[in-house]
C-alpha cells in the first residue's frame, strides 16, 4: 500500500561539532539534548510530538495542530533558556551542548522503516546549510541558531506575532542537491542580528541574499509587508519625524526604534550594578546557592550588553536576560522584586 502522507511542522535539532568529541562524550551529549528537548516541549505546551532518533540529532514531527508560532516563538525561547542552563554548567570543553535548528513544514509520509518526503529532504538540507553553521562559529556566546524556510517566514514570522520578532531575522539563499536558489531565514536567539554573515559567501554555499536596495554582501532583513499605496520611514522617540507619501488611507511602518538616550543608559547601567550587588550580598546570606549566582551573573551581564540597544524590537535581547535572571532568583523574593522593577524600566512587561 502507498504510504499516505500528512502534514507535520518539521523540526530538526542537530548537535553542533558533533562529530568532534570522543564517544563517552557524544552519549552523554545526546542523552542531554533529549532532556533538553523534552522540558523545551513541555514549556512551550506542546505535547503532540513524534521523535525520530537522527544520531547527532533528533527529528520532531508536530501536527499541524500545533500552533505555528509556539514553535517559533515560545519552543524556541524555551529551548534556549535550557541551553543557557546547560551552558552555566558546561562553558567550554568536549560537553558543550550548542544546537542548529531548522524549522519548515509540509507534507510527510510513514512507509514502514521510517518518515520520507520531499519536504523532509528539503528540512535536512536546510539544517546543513554553511551560512547556518557559521552563525554558530561566529557567536561564541550562542547557544542556539535557528532557520526557517520561507514558507514558515511567510506564514508565521512576517506577521510579527507576540514572541516572535521578524527584525532579528536575515535571510540568505542556499542550493544543495536537488534544491537550487532557495531561500533560508535566520535568527541567532540573544543577537540583534546573525553574526557572520556579513562575509561574501555567494553562490551554493548559501550566501547572503541580495534583495532589492541590501548593502553587497549583506543579507536582507525582514520587515512587514508594505502597504498598497503608501510608504514612508520615521523614527519615535519622543517625537515623529518622517517622510512619505500617500496615496490613499496613511498607514506608517516604522523602523526599528532609536536608540536610548544617554541618562537612560546611565541610569540602566546604574541599577544593573546596584542589581550585581545585591546578588553578592544574597548569596553571603545563603539566599541563593553558587550556581544560581553563576547564572545570574552571567544573565546581568548579558543584559549590561544590550543597555544601548534601541527602543522597541531591539530591546527583546536585554529583556529576555532580565526575565532569565528573574526565573533564576524567584524564591529570592527580594531579589525577584528588583528584577520586576528593572524590566519595567528597560521598557517590558513582567
Amino acid at each position: 500500500m502507498e504510504p499516505t502522507p500528512t502534514y507535520f511542522l518539521l523540526v530538526i535539532l542537530d548537535i553542533a561539532d558533533f562529530g568532534q568529541r570522543r564517544n563517552p562524550d557524544q552519549a552523554w551529549l545526546r542523552e542531554r539534548m533529549y532532556g533538553v528537548v523534552r522540558r523545551a516541549l513541555a514549556v512551550a505546551g506542546i505535547e503532540a510530538a513524534h521523535r525520530e532518533d537522527r544520531g547527532d540529532g533528533i527529528l520532531l514531527l508536530l501536527p499541524g495542530s500545533v500552533p505555528k508560532h509556539a514553535v517559533l516563538g515560545a519552543f524556541v525561547d524555551a529551548l534556549e533558556a535550557e541551553l543557557r542552563g546547560h551552558a552555566r554548567l558546561h562553558r567550554e570543553g568536549p560537553r558543550v551542548l550548542r544546537l542548529r535548528a531548522a524549522m519548515h513544514a509540509g507534507e510527510v509520509a510513514w512507509d514502514g522503516r521510517g518518515w520520507v518526503g520531499a519536504d523532509l529532504n528539503t528540512a535536512f538540507r536546510m539544517v546543513d546549510v554553511p551560512a547556518l553553521k557559521r552563525t554558530l562559529e561566529a557567536a561564541p556566546k550562542a547557544v542556539l541558531s535557528v532557520g526557517v524556510s520561507e514558507a514558515l517566514h511567510r506564514a508565521v514570522v512576517r506577521h510579527d506575532y507576540l514572541g516572535i520578532d521578524p527584525v532579528e531575522y536575515r535571510a540568505v539563499e542556499f542550493s544543495a542537491k536537488e534544491l537550487t536558489d532557495e531561500t533560508l531565514w535566520i535568527r541567532v536567539p540573544g543577537y540583534l542580528e546573525p553574526p557572520g554573515l556579513d562575509v561574501d559567501a555567494s553562490g551554493p554555499s548559501g550566501g547572503p541574499r541580495q534583495d532589492g536596495g541590501a548593502p553587497s554582501g549583506r543579507a536582507a532583513t525582514a520587515g512587514p509587508p508594505a502597504p498598497a499605496g503608501n510608504s514612508g520611514i520615521g523614527v519615535v522617540h519622543g517625537g515623529i519625524q518622517g517622510v512619505g507619501v500617500n496615496q490613499g488611507e496613511i498607514r506608517q511602518y516604522w523602523q526599528p526604534g532609536s536608540s536610548p538616550a544617554p541618562a537612560e543608559v546611565a541610569e540602566l547601567k546604574s541599577h544593573l550594578e546596584q542589581l550585581r550587588a545585591e546578588l553578592r550580598e544574597a548569596r553571603s546570606r545563603h539566599e541563593i546557592d553558587d550556581d544560581t549566582y553563576a547564572g545570574a551573573t552571567a544573565e546581568l551581564d548579558e543584559a549590561r550588553r544590550h543597555t544601548t540597544a534601541p527602543d522597541g524590537a531591539g530591546r527583546r535581547p536585554l529583556l529576555n536576560a532580565l526575565r532569565r535572571l528573574r526565573d533564576l532568583v524567584e524564591n529570592a523574593s527580594g531579589l525577584a522584586v528588583t528584577v520586576a522593577a528593572l524590566i519595567r524600566l528597560a521598557g517590558g512587561e513582567v
